[in-house]
C-alpha cells in the first residue's frame, strides 16, 4: 500500500494538511462502511427512540422504574410496562382506569401500579389485586428509612402507607402530594421527604414537618 506523504509540521501549511489528510480517511473509511460521510454525524451520540411500534402502551411515560434484577419498567398513559432489553411487554391489570402514574416492583416480585383515577393495584404471584379504587395515585415509593416502608402519594387524599395488608392514611390530609424522596436532612441524617402543591415536608419524629413556610418558592414542589 502506498501511503501518502506526510508534510513537515513546521513547514508552510504543515498542520493544516495533516489535519485535511486526516479528515479524508474518516470521510473514506465512513464511506466503505456504509456509514455517514458527514463527520458531525459520526461524533453524534446514538439515541433510540422507543415508542408504540416497540411494545411501549402509549408514548407518554410518566415514571420509570427498575427491579433488582435490572429490567426497567414505565408507566405511560395507557398502563405499565417492562423492557427486556430489546421491547416493551404490557403489563397491566385488565380493568385498572385511567393513566398510570406510580410504578415500583420490589425484590420479592411484586408489583405495585397507581393510577391517576384507578387507585393502586398489586400483581403478585400472577395474580392481580385493586386496593382503594377511587384514589387518585401520583407514586408508589419503598422507603429504607421508615418503617412500614411502602407509601403511594395521592391527589388530593394526603398520603397512604401499607400496613396489616391495607392501605391506611398516613399524614398531609387534604394535600396534593406529587413525589417521596430520601436525602440528608436537616439534622445530616438521611430523611424522607414529601413534596405536592401545599409545599415541602420532612418526616421527623414519628410526623410530617413543613419546610421553608416562608419562602413562596416552595409552595409547589412537583418534585423532590
Amino acid at each position: 500500500m502506498n501511503w501518502p506523504t506526510v508534510p513537515r509540521l513546521g513547514g508552510p501549511g504543515g498542520w493544516r494538511s495533516v489535519w485535511i489528510m486526516l479528515l479524508a480517511w474518516v470521510l473514506a473509511g465512513a464511506a466503505q462502511a456504509g456509514g455517514p460521510k458527514d463527520p458531525f454525524d459520526l461524533a453524534r451520540p446514538h439515541v433510540r427512540l422507543y415508542g408504540t411500534e416497540t411494545g411501549l402502551p402509549s408514548g407518554t411515560v410518566y415514571n420509570l422504574a427498575r427491579d433488582p434484577s435490572g429490567h426497567l419498567w414505565a408507566a405511560t398513559q395507557e398502563g405499565a410496562a417492562r423492557f427486556d432489553g430489546l421491547a416493551w411487554t404490557p403489563v397491566t391489570p385488565p380493568s385498572a382506569k385511567g393513566p398510570c402514574r406510580g410504578i415500583l416492583p420490589l425484590a420479592d416480585g411484586t408489583l405495585w401500579l397507581g393510577f391517576e383515577t384507578g387507585g393502586l393495584w398489586r400483581q403478585k404471584e400472577n395474580q392481580w389485586t385493586s386496593f382503594e379504587p377511587t384514589m387518585g395515585i401520583n407514586q408508589v415509593f419503598e422507603s429504607r428509612v421508615v418503617q412500614p416502608s411502602l407509601w403511594a402519594t395521592t391527589r388530593g387524599k394526603g398520603l397512604l402507607r401499607w400496613t396489616g395488608g391495607q392501605w391506611v392514611p398516613a399524614g398531609l390530609a387534604g394535600q396534593w402530594v406529587w413525589k417521596l424522596s430520601e436525602c440528608l436532612g436537616p439534622d445530616g441524617r438521611m430523611r424522607l421527604w414529601a413534596g405536592g402543591r401545599g409545599g415541602l415536608w420532612v418526616w421527623e419524629d414519628r410526623d410530617w414537618k413543613r419546610v421553608g413556610k416562608d419562602q413562596r418558592f416552595l409552595d409547589d414542589a412537583n418534585a423532590v
